[in-house]
């Protein structure tokens, strides 16, 4: 028998989100995490930890730190063993591992500066900016995942006393961006060949990010702490409300989607950043100060000022709630069609609150793709699955949620 919620819920075909929690908290701040998909995440703080998740957050695993003993401000997962992390003393390293950080190499120094965003594309090309040293911004490039980076050509004067500020890079295709103090965001639209000082009503720009040609940038204006818009790939940029005063810090979206963090209190906009609601619980402490997406996967991830590592499912297009019925069991359903060719629906039971996987796996065992990697509230959902890729035969989809876990068995046909 199932007990009806006493609450109106929507029947969601098109997309879902949920708000943040909290995975786990570590001594210590944290400043910067870096998701490859909805699996595999690494974090770093100022007192030289680094944390690496590769499992959904299920599990945070302490990594051996770096040879130097400095603060560690920015760091970016290449996959779930490569990673490269920047760190600033008397000198600005960046230091890369290939093993899961068993060990690291130093692979650039600079004496003086400060390095404020790192990011790597598919290709293994990549780009790292830090605050000018001699009149010049620090900028470099890399070919190689990392390995080695290259600064010729890349003199971009500094203007007056300017300088950046942690994670604030944003990369989208050709189009690169990083904030400076005195209102000024730099835009690159040739990755990062030219630049173009673009200027803003945020006196120091924290964070940066572009669905498309529409970007949200978050920081402290003139006067007070303000967010900025602009609908034309940086060109131009108008300011916009969102609720309360405390400085914007991170800063993540996808589609017409943005969740901007100020303060502790994460903020979530559905119509390209024209408006904005609360989308975080009371269980966050510490202030946000850096947020990510899954570079494969809707997984959204945050750390803060108190250690805490959070997250949320994001936007979910293949996942669908199908009741407004609470049930009382678990429960995994046969796929329908089936055989299908090539789309399938699989509905599954939560009966709290829990975290939720669903993966299929093909029939040596190896799993293929993951449908559903997070935590969930309790009810009754649809998760679709286009095999428009894959051969005809023999699948397996398997939910585990704590204890419970089930497998069926489903047929494509082409």
């Amino acid at each position: 028998m199932k007990t009806l919620i006493f609450v109106f819920l929507l029947i969601l075909t098109a997309s879902i989100s949920s708000q943040w929690t909290v995975q786990t908290t570590i001594t210590g701040t944290l400043y910067s995490i870096s998701a490859v998909n909805n699996d595999v995440a690494w974090a770093c703080g100022p007192t030289a930890n680094i944390v690496r998740t590769t499992n959904g957050g299920q599990n945070w695993s302490a990594i051996n730190t770096v040879p130097v003993n400095v603060p560690l401000y920015n760091i970016f997962a290449i996959d779930a063993n490569s990673a490269l992390v920047t760190g600033t003393g008397d000198f600005s390293y960046v230091w890369k591992t290939t093993n899961g950080g068993v060990n690291w190499v130093q692979v650039l120094s600079q004496e003086f500066g400060f390095l404020n965003g790192i990011h790597i594309n598919t290709n293994g090309t990549g780009f790292l900016t830090g605050d000018p040293v001699g009149g010049r911004w620090s900028l470099w490039k890399t070919t190689n995942y990392g390995s080695s980076w290259d600064s010729t050509g890349m003199r971009l004067p500094a203007i007056n006393f300017e300088f950046g500020f942690q994670n604030a890079l944003h990369v989208n295709g050709s189009n690169y961006y990083f904030g400076s103090n005195d209102s000024r965001i730099y835009v690159s639209t040739n990755s990062g060949t030219s630049w173009t000082a673009r200027t803003t009503t945020i006196k120091n720009p924290f964070a940066i990010w572009f669905n498309g040609t529409v970007g949200i940038a978050g920081g402290t204006s003139v006067t007070t702490p303000g967010v900025n818009r602009s609908t034309n790939s940086g060109t131009s940029w108008v300011s916009v409300t969102v609720p309360t005063t405390n400085p914007a810090g991170g800063l993540v979206g996808d589609g017409t989607w943005f969740w901007i963090a100020r303060g502790s209190t994460i903020y979530r906009s559905t119509d390209n950043g024209v408006t904005w609601a609360a989308n975080s619980s009371d269980n966050v402490l510490g202030w946000v100060n850096h947020m990510c997406k899954s570079r494969t996967g809707n997984m959204l991830w945050a750390v803060t000022s108190s250690g805490e590592i959070c997250s949320s499912e994001g936007v979910l297009t293949g996942l669908s709630s199908t009741s407004d019925l609470l049930p009382e069991n678990y429960s995994l359903s046969q796929n329908y069609p089936n055989p299908f060719n090539p789309v399938t629906n699989i509905e599954f039971s939560v009966p709290k609150s829990s975290f939720v996987k669903l993966t299929v796996s093909d029939v040596t065992g190896r799993e293929i793709v993951t449908l559903v990697n997070q935590n969930m509230t309790a009810g009754t959902y649809e998760a679709d699955w286009d095999a428009s890729k894959y051969s005809s035969g023999i699948y397996f989809y398997t939910i585990t949620s704590g204890s419970y876990r089930e497998t069926k068995k489903m047929m494509l046909v082409k």
